[in-house]
């Protein structure tokens, strides 16, 4: 049979119910390193039985079939949920499991179930709205002795294909856990794959290091291996990182060391005689050869492109410690360089990262000295003369480093992982600016136009934050513009349009900004509910060719048609402004009208007037 290649894309549950769980917010922990998502060994290794999925349900009360499976097998645990995501049965061996009286269990929801039932992997039932079916294994106290549990979530599909109620049907698996966490030594060796883990693999070369005269280290990373975990699931991603430690394994049975470094990263470390530059040769070839690799499960097939960065000791390094770290140097390089590719580590790998230390330091002493400062670029109506927003722009000027780019500020901020307090910093600087320059009479009704980050509008909380600075300098949310770059949308559209919405529920308009520079895309504008398009200065360059004239043109109508606006950016002569304005843009910004400047240049000027 020919298989089908999977796309790396969301499953559409648009034909399910909801079951009640977006009401619910299950506790939700990692399980880093533990047992607990290892779902394809425990299938490949234990014959569990299941609720029959292939009774017909229309033809069978769901009661009466739950009652049959109770008087059938008095010893199953068999957990009930109807369509609201509410326990509406339980068998006898799950009530003595947790020694609840009936009534005390019946009615309660998923997150009750998960903290009674003491399972800490509350998103399976994410998986269950995608596959109809997930798994969760979990361990509990039944007396003194402690358990394992594995458990089973089918849902009973009617005939329109919606969810009409969850069947959890519990196994116990104590036996085959503890054989297999036997079989691994301590925590050194990972749960999944049986290789060495990040803490395994350093204990042995620390074991190793007075033996070691040469040795190469390969840093391997399974590019964008997170999509089969949001699109697909743990279930999918574990058997597709079982395919992958195998393939490793089989390139050169005789390296000396392989871990799973991470959940998508591994190391191959080859030691002494197994570093000799012919075997080292050799291994380059072969995991050239399989720099991308298909791997099939359950008739779907999954590419996965690898980024692979190796150094050499003692020639890349004398300090054995530092082996794996300059490895994974160089796969970022590889990363950085956008290849699929096998990277040698290089010097100046090690003198960047130094380098970006030192900057992420100076970064971290001007937010917390208040060194950068909140540059304000006017955005004129240029039929009335009146401003009608400020954008908020971030200068920081130091004193070793001179003018930072604001694109290397924030390139630093993300590096350094401090790209929210950055983010929140500029955020409350620019609300205050903006009130001070209200006061101005000229500008009483001026808008302020924010910058944020694609990071700050996915993040959850960020939205909660703004209003909450909001409201403490006494503003409201319809002052404010929210600028989001276009490049915002090559993360998930579907994503980014939720957040916009939850914006503009809170009053906040929405101005798409430097449209047609990267992701330009007509699906944008259709999709997401913004209020101002912001033409990019690469289409007001080249004003004078018939070709974007139209294109503006364009864009002018669309916006027109929903009652929004477009602003051209980066206007700096008479001609583009005239001819923007004939062309319906009468929202302008660029160096013809000002420069970005100072809060305090704005309020001497005015003042001094």
């Amino acid at each position: 049979m020919k298989r089908k290649i999977a796309e790396i894309k969301p499953i559409s549950t648009n034909n399910t119910t909801d079951l009640g769980f977006s009401s619910i917010n299950p506790q939700q922990s990692g399980w880093d390193e533990t047992i607990n998502e290892n779902n394809s060994l425990i299938k490949n290794d234990i014959n569990m039985s299941k609720v029959d999925q292939k009774v017909d349900f229309e033809s069978c009360d769901i009661d009466t079939l739950m009652d049959d499976i109770e008087s059938k097998k008095n010893t199953k645990m068999v957990v009930r949920f109807n369509s609201a995501g509410i326990i509406d049965y339980a068998s006898t061996k799950v009530l003595g499991i947790i020694n609840l009286a009936k009534e005390d269990f019946i009615g309660k929801n998923i997150n009750d179930f998960n903290s009674t039932l003491m399972i800490h992997n509350g998103t399976w039932y994410e998986d269950l709205k995608h596959d109809f079916h997930a798994q969760s294994l979990t361990e509990t106290f039944i007396g003194n002795e402690k358990r394992w549990l594995l458990w089973d979530f089918e849902a009973i599909i009617n005939s329109v294909a919606s969810i009409d109620a969850v069947v959890a049907t519990g196994h116990e698996i104590t036996d085959f856990i503890n054989q297999r966490t036997n079989s691994i030594q301590n925590k050194h060796k990972d749960y999944l794959t049986g290789l060495w883990n990040r803490q395994g693999l350093h204990e042995q070369l620390n074991l190793m290091e007075n033996k070691i005269d040469q040795a190469v280290a390969f840093f391997i990373d399974c590019w964008s291996f997170s999509k089969i975990i949001d699109y697909y699931g743990h279930h999918v991603s574990d058997e597709v990182i079982l395919l992958l430690g195998n393939e490793l394994q089989k390139l050169n049975r005789e390296v000396s060391l392989i871990s799973r470094y991470s959940e998508s990263q591994f190391v191959i470390v080859c030691i002494n005689e197994f570093a000799h530059p012919n075997r080292i040769e050799k291994m380059l070839e072969s995991l050239e050869k399989n720099l991308v690799s298909m791997y099939t499960i359950r008739d779907m097939n999954f590419q996965i492109d690898k980024r692979i960065g190796y150094s050499l000791y003692p020639n890349d390094t004398n300090d054995l410690s530092k082996l794996i770290s300059f490895s994974s140097l160089a796969m970022k390089e590889s990363i950085k360089l956008d290849q699929i590719s096998v990277k040698r580590y290089q010097k100046y790998m090690s003198e960047i990262l130094e380098q970006n230390v030192l900057y992420a330091q100076k970064l971290q002493n001007a937010i917390n000295n208040n060194y950068i400062e909140v540059y304000f670029q006017k955005i004129i109506n240029v039929v009335t003369n009146e401003v009608h927003s400020f954008e908020e722009l971030a200068r920081w000027n130091d004193p070793e480093l001179g003018n930072v780019s604001p694109k290397t500020m924030f390139t630093i901020a993300k590096e350094a992982n401090i790209i929210d307090k950055l983010e929140k910093y500029l955020v409350e600087k620019a609300i205050i600016a903006i009130k001070q320059v209200n006061q101005i009479w000229e500008y009483r009704h001026a808008k302020l136009a924010l910058n944020i980050t694609p990071a700050s509008l996915l993040d959850p909380h960020f939205l909660a934050y703004l209003d909450g600075i909001v409201e403490e300098h006494d503003m409201t949310s319809d002052a404010i513009s929210i600028e989001i770059s276009e490049s915002t949308f090559v993360n998930s559209i579907d994503l980014c349009v939720e957040r916009i919405n939850d914006f503009k529920q809170h009053g906040y308009s929405i101005s798409i900004d430097d449209f047609g520079r990267e992701y330009s895309s007509l699906a944008i504008l259709e999709d997401v509910a913004f209020d101002i398009i912001k033409i990019d200065a690469v289409f007001i360059n080249k004003i004078k060719q018939p070709k974007n004239q139209e294109i503006v043109k364009m864009i002018y109508k669309i916006a027109k048609f929903a009652n929004q606006l477009i602003v051209a950016e980066g206007v700096e002569t008479v001609y583009q402004r005239d001819i923007l304005k004939r062309l319906g843009c009468i929202i302008q910004q660029g160096y013809f009208f000002n420069r970005p400047e100072k809060i305090s240049a704005i309020l001497d000027r005015a003042y001094d007037l």
